[in-house]
C-alpha cells in the first residue's frame, strides 16, 4: 500500500544579502523577509523518485529560475548563475515533512495560555483559530 506525502522545502535568504552590492538595498530587504516554501509530492513507500540530494540541488537551481524569470533584471542585475554554489552564498534550504495543523497546535494548548492569545489578538482571528480545532 502507498500514499502521498509532502516534503516541504523553506528558502530563506542569509543576513548578508542585505548588503549585497548586486541588489537594490529595498529589493534585498523583501528577499530577506519573504521566504519561500516549496513542495514537492512524493509517494511513501516508493521512495522518491530521486536521491534526496537531487531533490535538494533541484530545489535550489529551480528558485534560482523561479526568482530570475519573477523578478527579471531586480534580481542580481538578471544575471543570476544557476548553480548550487551561488545559491548556498545567499540562501538556506531547510527540509521538513512535518507542517503543523493549527488546529492541532490550538487543541493542545492549555486553556490559560489560549487565554493569553486570545486577549493579544483582535477578535476576527481569535474566532478563525477557534474554528480551526
Amino acid at each position: 500500500m502507498s500514499f502521498l506525502v509532502s516534503t516541504l522545502y523553506v528558502v530563506q535568504a542569509l543576513p548578508e544579502i542585505d548588503s549585497c552590492p548586486d541588489l537594490d538595498p529595498d529589493f534585498a530587504g523583501l528577499l530577506l523577509t519573504d521566504p519561500r516554501t516549496y513542495r514537492v509530492p512524493e509517494q511513501y513507500n516508493r521512495g522518491p523518485f530521486v536521491s534526496g540530494d537531487q531533490y535538494v540541488l533541484a530545489i535550489k537551481l529551480l528558485f534560482l529560475c523561479d526568482m530570475r524569470q519573477e523578478y527579471g533584471d531586480n534580481f542580481f542585475a538578471g544575471d543570476a548563475p544557476i548553480d548550487a554554489a551561488f545559491f548556498d552564498r545567499w540562501w538556506t534550504l531547510t527540509k521538513t515533512d512535518a507542517a503543523e495543523n493549527i488546529g492541532n497546535v490550538v487543541s493542545r494548548i492549555a486553556s490559560a495560555d489560549l487565554g493569553v492569545v486570545r486577549s493579544l489578538l483582535s477578535d476576527d482571528v481569535v474566532s478563525r483559530i477557534e474554528d480551526s480545532r
